[in-house]
């Protein structure tokens, strides 16, 4: 969070001075629409056409609709019957129209619209800023776009007239443009108070040709009279603002992909391929990516792979010969001179020199030591391991001790045997590792369930507290950054205090301030779907499938935990973010891909694409992916996403999906088939789809009914068949539904969906 003083005018940019002085002397076109003391209105100044946002009647944001750096010399404004108020005017690049509307009255949002018809060939050379507070007082920009995430600032203002401002720049509209200009839009909206939002990229060969028309800037912009006076308090109107404003975007529709099968064929060649293991000492061991043998074993790979397939375990109900092999290894990482479980296997060596910094035994990454014991004690409590519960227990001495030397702030890299650190910041001035504390809280937690120590539950407490004060600054990995929020939760669940419940909500704000909310298909883009990404670290240039799977586990556990305690922004935005990484994290196997997006020279390893391992890294579309490595401790994603999204109906020969998080499942059998129960997270403003799926292709037919309540009486939802034979719903969520899967005699056909031979036969 950065606050900026008054600026004094001599040391304005002269863009800022520009334009200062063109909207101090705008004339009102149109009135837009108001929003409790909040109004908005289009103002015509002597070169631009700005959207004016008043409060209680004082001018307080001014937004360019459009650029020109010559006197407007037409305008033409109508208002259609949709209430959107269009302007035409010709400025110095050509032809412009500006589409005006107040999308969200309830909300308050306004959209803006610009596209631009260039007279003659344009080279882009970057414009200014298209954002502007009228009266530069005191600003506190809380965040703002950082590299390629989502083009957001959020601020709030002071005297005279307080106020909060979220804008967000829609890249998904302005494809077209960045195709044609050959530049991502990274890093374009600025947080620079009081000059702020979107400036175009621009340079040599950024060339808009002429007499084609695209848009060049899509707003969304919401003032609100709320001023956070705390970080709990902006984390929560941060979170109201970005679901009202997602509920407005024009959003891509998710399509359907198989994911246990994608398990299937990702467990044998995990199992199978000499590219994924190695052995040592008799024992199994995953590699960190394909063909990577310059590295130890390491427990994190390890232990997060066996825990993700005892998962797949459970769900498809049999046993597998791997993750047995995995789980057998967890001894061999605990190291006796150390007094914990650690990172490297300590009876192996690297190959050779390593080019990546602290690649060595004595360097110890702070979440990875947490990472290790957090699926040590999930192979503790869920594989019942002897092992890895007592060796969970005897790690847990050094790891409290470690969080004492270091105060409960965590540096990058320390040294494992005399705790002297190696790397603090990642950055100077950045802080170490800075959410640490809520994994290492969530550690200390589960200590407590399971040996009932109540020193454990305060060091959890103390864990926690370390986060405090760091707002939009707490994350540092992301995956790490939901585990804090875990504890968060658990620790309001257990204490009933709610400084906790809001410190979840920051952890949260911190990891949807790190999403790549637009819709990206410029150059190799197009191949791949990036719309609601999870990058992996603050400042990381690509998304990750590592994390993304961890993401969508603490998501789904998160709604289960919270109930009615999340706050509807969070339950609408953590069940889209799963909604949408189903459909995208399919891109993420190099199988999906042309070979021409794919790196041909990984850092790590090598790509073998027959192999259904995710590349570690789908980039910006100008960039080719998979140039970090294709990545086995991401291999858990089809596990995940399998045991959480997909149900079996026993002995009906039928699975149930649903795109949404779904608890509670229930199956009764009665006269003719069977009827299910599932209750439906998320929030009521979000859709998410629901299928039932033949497992065999000559399944007997069925009519298949899914209702939901509506007050005193259930409802039929109308379904359709899809292309794969499919009985697929669109359901609201927050909603209980009941399933009916009945034989075609003992149903009304006009309530169901006939879905198996008979359908096939009949189509």
């Amino acid at each position: 969070m950065d606050t900026f003083a008054p600026a004094d005018s001599i040391g304005l940019p002269a863009s800022e001075l520009d334009a200062r002085s063109d909207f101090g002397d705008a004339v009102t076109l149109e009135s837009i629409g108001a929003f409790g003391n909040v109004s908005f209105e289009v103002r015509r100044g002597k070169r631009n056409v700005w959207l004016i946002s008043s409060i209680d009647g004082r001018d307080a944001l001014a937004l360019r609709l459009g650029f020109s750096s010559i006197d407007l010399e037409r305008i033409h404004t109508t208002t259609g019957s949709d209430g959107v108020f269009v302007l035409e005017f010709n400025g110095s690049l050509g032809a412009m129209r500006a589409k005006i509307a107040l999308v969200d009255p309830e909300s308050g949002i306004v959209r803006c619209t610009t596209s631009l018809l260039p007279a003659l060939d344009v080279v882009v050379a970057g414009w200014p800023n298209d954002l502007y507070a009228v009266e530069p007082h005191i600003g506190t920009v809380h965040t703002f776009q950082r590299g390629l995430r989502t083009g957001i600032v959020f601020a709030s203002c002071g005297l005279p007239t307080p106020f909060s401002l979220f804008y967000l720049q829609d890249f998904s509209s302005l494809d077209e443009f960045f195709t044609a200009v050959k530049r991502s839009p990274a890093a374009t909206v600025s947080g620079r108070w009081p000059e702020l939002g979107y400036a175009s990229p621009g340079g040599d060969g950024c060339i808009l040709e002429k007499a084609h028309e695209v848009v060049i800037s899509d707003v969304y912009l919401t003032l609100s009279e709320r001023v956070p006076s705390n970080e709990a308090e902006t984390a929560a109107l941060y979170l109201d603002l970005l679901a009202a404003t997602y509920l407005r975007l024009e959003r891509p529709k998710p399509e359907y992909h198989d994911w246990p099968s994608r398990a299937e064929k990702t467990l044998r060649d995990l199992s199978l391929s000499p590219d994924c293991t190695a052995a040592h000492d008799g024992l199994r061991y995953l590699k960190p990516y394909v063909g990577d043998d310059a590295k130890p074993p390491e427990s994190m790979v390890q232990f997060t792979v066996a825990s993700n397939i005892h998962e797949y375990e459970r769900w498809a109900k049999q046993e597998t010969v791997l993750a047995a092999l995995l789980r057998a290894t967890v001894p061999t990482f605990f190291d006796e001179t150390v007094g914990s479980i650690v990172r490297w296997l300590p009876t192996a060596q690297f190959a050779d020199a390593q080019a990546e910094e602290n690649m060595n035994h004595s360097a110890m990454d702070s979440w990875y030591l947490h990472h290790a014991l957090f699926n040590a004690w999930r192979m503790a409590r869920e594989c019942e391991s002897a092992d890895a519960k007592r060796l969970f227990r005897a790690s847990l001495p050094y790891v409290v001790r470690v969080a004492r030397r270091f105060g409960y702030r965590w540096p990058i890299f320390f040294d494992l045997r005399t705790l002297d650190i190696i790397r603090a910041e990642a950055e100077p001035g950045k802080g170490g590792e800075t959410d640490v504390g809520g994994i290492y809280a969530l550690v200390m937690l589960h200590a407590y369930e399971m040996f009932g120590d109540a020193d454990y539950l305060e060091e959890a407490k103390r864990g926690v507290e370390s986060l405090r004060g760091l707002g939009f600054a707490l994350g540092y990995q992301l995956n790490t950054t939901g585990f804090a929020a875990e504890a968060a939760l658990r620790l309001w669940n257990l204490t009933g205090e709610r400084t906790y419940l809001e410190l979840s909500e920051i952890c949260l704000a911190n990891i949807f301030d790190n999403m790549w909310l637009w819709r990206s298909s410029y150059g190799n883009a197009r191949y791949y779907r990036t719309y609601f990404g999870l990058f992996p670290l603050r400042d990381a240039p690509y998304i990750a499938p590592f994390e993304e799977l961890e993401a969508q586990a603490k998501f789904f556990d998160f709604l289960a935990n919270g109930g009615d305690d999340v706050r509807p922004s969070l339950r609408l935005l953590l069940a889209e973010y799963q909604k949408y990484n189903l459909d995208r994290a399919w891109f993420y196997y190099p199988d999906t891909l042309p070979v021409d997006v794919v790196s041909e020279d990984p850092r790590n390893g090598r790509i073998e694409r027959g192999l259904s391992v995710p590349l570690e890294d789908l980039q910006d579309g100008f960039a080719t992916s998979g140039q970090v490595g294709q990545e086995i401790y991401g291999a858990g994603l089809p596990f995940v996403l399998a045991s959480r999204h997909y149900v079996r109906v026993p002995d009906a020969g039928y699975m149930l999906y649903c795109s949404y998080p779904a608890y509670d499942f229930a199956l009764r059998c009665e006269s003719g088939g069977v009827r299910a129960t599932w209750r439906i997270g998320g929030d009521s403003r979000g859709a998410c789809d629901l299928r039932l799926i033949p497992i065999e292709p000559n399944m007997a037919p069925a009519v298949v009914t899914v209702t939901v309540e509506a007050g005193t009486i259930r409802v039929p939802l109308e379904g359709r068949l899809t292309p794969e034979g499919h009985a697929a719903f669109e359901v609201r969520g927050g909603t209980d539904v009941e399933i009916g899967i009945l034989a075609p005699a003992g149903a009304v056909p006009e309530l169901g969906l006939l879905i198996g031979a008979s359908a096939v036969a009949d189509a």
